[in-house]
């Protein structure tokens, strides 16, 4: 196999890797997202309540 062939077959590889790595961090960071929304749609529900409670 040529040299820029291996060459090229690595970065493909890295690039692979790079790649995996972005969409786990993604995932990862929908993840949160979804996590910090319930909390603060039960922060709301909760302040609702609050202000009915207190009328």
């Amino acid at each position: 196999m040529a040299i820029g062939a291996k060459t090229r077959e690595s970065r493909i590889s890295r690039l692979k890797e790079f790649i995996g790595s972005l969409t786990t961090q993604v995932t990862c960071a929908s993840s949160d997202y979804n996590r910090i929304m319930e909390h603060l749609t039960l922060l709301e529900n909760q302040m609702k309540e609050l202000v009915v409670s207190s009328d």
